[in-house]
């Protein structure tokens, strides 16, 4: 309870629930409340008002629909093809002139409200109000479905509304929460929406027309809000994927007017029902409020920037999430290069839908930003960057769609259109490719196939003469990855043909004369001790010279270690070290390098434990396990080190990157509140805030669909979570099983719809708005 030193004293409220239903109520009732004794004073509501709609009715959302100065409630009636516009009158309608404007055999008017009806040819599952044209009157955006469209809907200076845009927006979700304006710092909103389950940004134009959406990124996302979370002022992005283990995604806002949005943030708790945004009056911040679906608590957490702790046993991190353009992609590939000459390298990364090369600066604190969209070959797999004939770094591109491989070359901000590489085979398909350098030559390795055949040849743009392809007998599958790496430490580079689920094949290059060749592959059945070698495959091996030596040596990732190796040519593969995790079950899939020469980090991925395991020397040079950070709610396919920012993975998924700091700060959810029903039949749904009795604290109104109860907690000064009342909403006809085919009250809104100044609670229950209007004093 807030104390006698608070700032804001608490107002007493008569507490008065004396609820009145109408002939089409579910059963006729007076709620019971089971109260505070000490807070639930402070609560009281007048006798209920409930307006009938219409079975299944909702989504709704508050507004000023008539420009004149009073909020007013929209509610969808899909069963009717209409928008019902509740207007608050100024003067209750008397009993008489309810009974006057009444027609036969019909319910009269509500005394309250007016209801405007406004029709609607589709489905609707969202509702907004905004202004989308400045013109200072109310308009309605709604989502509809059969088909999905964004839909608006313009007030005139009557105050009547009619139809200004239908949008097509294929893959718009369901749902209240689907659909939410976001405001920006210029005093005017966009509107969010989940869009094939990612969160799409729709601008306004000038014009008060929507524009296209634009991916913000994400997946699996069910709802969106908007709140500021950070405290800059700055309304953010929060997306919801209930069903994620990382079901708290937040997209950071900034820039002067607020358009800018960063990299995904997302936050691993245990499975949710609901994610709310709870505002506090006297913190720049807001909060978030989850209900967890296990235990049933409604938690209360804070969005707050934390150092990472630098413990040896288990701890966490996050990644910063950058959605990739296009779909989904596996085994996707990335490269980064310095194209621009300034000193910082740049990601390089390929849309396959858009048949475009997407270029991104890498950031010295770990920030990726999108320089330039540049076209190039249809379908794009493959995508490697180096050195070429002119020195400078270029990036190449492999279609197997268009069976090429070309070389495109960065100028004025922007990549040219490949250039084609001449094969020795015009008729063969390039499969995957690697570029590397032998003494001063730059080349380019290709595989390509013939139905099943598959061969390898070399380009070397300083060499015209002819360079044989070798033909490649024991290759199955499509090779994923092509290294370079001296594997036998006798000055001449071996390429490795990395085949998930398939026996690694090396394939020797011979210098004479300062020229290169291929020589004969070797293979699981030519090269001894193979087994240690085994588990090769594109994401799990790499090429680091780990004896310090000057030479390089392989390092392979497997079960619970990593395995440093050798290749002799009398004894075969050798193991020079191994690293190991002292747990059976880790499952280590991707492997990088991370730090300096004198103070390397080799990082390993755990697949199955979901976790970064980071080996390290100790204060002796003695290599082991140094930190092991959870990591949910991304799936890492592959990993690299983050040009130019010490300490930091970019982590590679289908379709997403991932920057993953090990040290320093990062962004995480802190709980600072919980409370938890006492009763073991309740299913809590929705959480809704706002301030319920004028005292200017926030109260929390948590919605129970199994028992039907309405509980009311209030936050003190301290934000202290202190329960304050509960009662019935309404009683379920359904006596056994309610709570499987019930999901009612569908939605609250806490607003004025009295007009007299003071906020009421409003429920969408079955058929019906049921409104609780705050008790006068």
């Amino acid at each position: 309870m807030p104390n006698a030193s608070a700032s804001r004293a608490l107002r007493p409220h008569a507490t008065r629930m004396l609820f009145s239903m109408l002939a089409l109520a579910c059963v006729p009732q007076v709620v019971s409340a089971q109260t505070s004794d000490t807070l639930a004073e402070y609560f009281g509501f007048d006798p209920m008002r409930v307006v009938a709609i219409g079975e299944g009715c909702g989504p709704a959302v508050e507004g000023d629909f008539n420009d004149d100065g009073r909020m007013d409630l929209a509610v969808v009636n899909n069963r009717r093809s209409r928008i019902e516009l509740l207007i608050t009158r100024q003067e209750m309608r008397s009993e008489t002139e309810r009974r006057s404007q009444a027609n036969a055999n019909e319910i009269p008017p509500s005394p309250w409200y007016d209801n405007v009806r406004l029709s609607v040819s589709n489905r609707i599952t969202a509702v907004l109000s905004g202004d989308v044209n400045r013109d200072g009157r109310t308009d309605i955006i709604c989502a509809g479905s059969d088909p999905a469209e964004l839909l608006v809907y313009r007030q005139a200076s009557d105050g009547s509304f009619a139809l200004a845009q239908r949008m097509r927006a294929k893959g718009l979700a369901n749902g209240t929460y689907a659909v939410t304006r976001a405001e920006l710092s210029n005093g005017r909103f966009e509107v969010l929406a989940v869009i094939d389950s990612e969160v799409h940004r729709v601008a306004i134009g000038s014009d008060g027309r929507l524009q296209e959406p634009v991916s913000v990124g994400g997946d699996a996302i069910g709802f969106v809000m908007s709140e500021d979370v950070t405290g800059d002022g700055i309304d953010d992005i929060i997306g919801g994927a209930t069903d994620d283990s990382a079901p708290v995604r937040i997209w950071p806002r900034f820039g002067s007017d607020g358009t800018g949005v960063g990299a995904e943030l997302r936050f691993s708790l245990p499975p949710v029902n609901s994610i709310s945004v709870i505002p506090f009056e006297d913190r720049k911040a807001a909060s978030l409020g989850v209900i967890e679906r296990a235990t049933r608590r409604m938690v209360y957490l804070d969005l707050v920037q934390a150092n990472s702790s630098t413990s040896l046993v288990d701890d966490s991190t996050s990644a910063a999430v950058y959605t990739l353009p296009g779909a989904d992609v596996k085994d996707r590939s990335i490269a980064s290069a310095d194209l621009s000459g300034d000193g910082n390298n740049e990601i390089v990364v390929f849309d396959q839908s858009a048949n475009t090369i997407e270029i991104f600066a890498a950031k010295p604190n770990g920030e990726l930003q999108h320089v330039s969209s540049s076209p190039t070959f249809k379908q794009p797999k493959q995508i490697v960057t180096g050195a070429w004939s002119d020195g400078n770094d270029a990036v190449f591109v492999l279609s197997e769609a268009e069976r090429t491989v070309g070389v495109s070359t960065f100028d004025d901000g922007r990549l040219t259109f490949p250039e084609p590489i001449t094969l020795k085979n015009s008729a063969t398909t390039p499969v995957v490719m690697s570029r590397f350098s032998v003494g001063e030559n730059d080349l380019l390795a290709v595989v390509t196939k013939d139905r099943r055949d598959y061969e390898i040849e070399l380009v070397d743009p300083s060499n015209t003469a002819e360079l044989k392809p070798v033909t490649l007998k024991d290759v199955r599958r499509d090779p994923a990855a092509i290294l370079p790496i001296d594997i036998d430490a006798n000055g001449t580079i071996e390429l490795l043909l990395l085949t998930p689920g398939e026996p690694m094949v090396v394939v020797p290059i011979e210098t004479a004369d300062g020229k290169s060749t291929l020589g004969s592959p070797l293979t699981k059945d030519t090269m001894l001790q193979f087994g240690l070698v085994e588990a090769a495959a594109p994401a799990n091996t790499l090429a680091y010279d780990f004896t310090g030596d000057g030479q390089t040596e392989m390092l392979v990732a497997d079960a619970n270690f990593v395995r440093v190796c050798r290749y002799d040519n009398t004894k075969g593969w050798r193991v020079i070290e191994q690293l190991f995790v002292d747990d059976a079950t880790v499952k280590l899939t991707a492997l990088t390098i991370l730090g300096e020469k004198n103070d390397p980090s080799i990082v390993a991925w755990d697949r199955d434990g979901k976790r970064v395991v980071v080996f390290a020397r100790d204060a002796e040079g003695r290599w082991g396990v140094r930190r092991m950070m959870n990591l949910t709610g991304f799936d890492v396919a592959s990993m690299q080190a983050f040009p130019g920012a010490s300490g930091t993975l970019l982590c590679v998924s289908d379709g997403a990157v991932g920057v993953v700091s090990l040290g320093g700060t990062m962004w995480s959810l802190e709980e600072f509140a919980s409370a938890r029903s006492e009763s073991d039949d309740r299913f809590e749904h929705d959480i809704i805030a706002g301030d319920i009795n004028g005292d200017g604290y926030t109260d929390a109104v948590v919605l129970d669909a199994s028992e039907r109860m309405c509980s009311i907690y209030s936050f003190s000064a301290a934000r202290k979570l202190i329960f304050a009342t509960e009662f019935e909403i309404y009683q379920s006809r359904l006596f056994t099983g309610g709570a499987s085919r019930q999901f009612e009250p569908s939605q609250a809104i806490i607003t004025d719809l009295t007009g007299d100044g003071k906020n009421d609670i409003a429920m969408i229950c079955h058929d019906r708005v049921l409104i609780y209007p705050q008790a006068a004093k």
